[in-house]
């Protein structure tokens, strides 16, 4: 399962996609099913002149971290992250 969505104006007067979740179950990891589902994303960004897809890792997170490294994604230092409790 990969859930995303556009944000259409960003700082780089381009549409970006904002990746939310990213899930396969582990019965079905190690079959390139997380791989698929982020190249159709990267196809999608493409179809729609995105500059960027984006999303957050959990510093705890060490085989999602690989993974999207393995698939060339880099972190990003250049933004802190924020949140207002309600």
């Amino acid at each position: 399962m990969l859930v995303y969505y556009f944000l259409p104006y960003t700082a780089q007067n381009r549409p970006a996609i904002y990746m939310k979740e990213l899930y396969v179950n582990d019965k079905y990891r190690g079959q390139k099913i997380g791989e698929q589902l982020m190249n159709a994303v990267k196809e999608e960004a493409r179809i729609n002149n995105c500059g960027v897809i984006k999303w957050t890792v959990a510093p705890w997170n060490e085989g999602g971290k690989k993974f999207y490294e393995r698939l060339g994604a880099k972190e990003n230092s250049e933004w802190i992250n924020y949140e207002w409790s309600v």
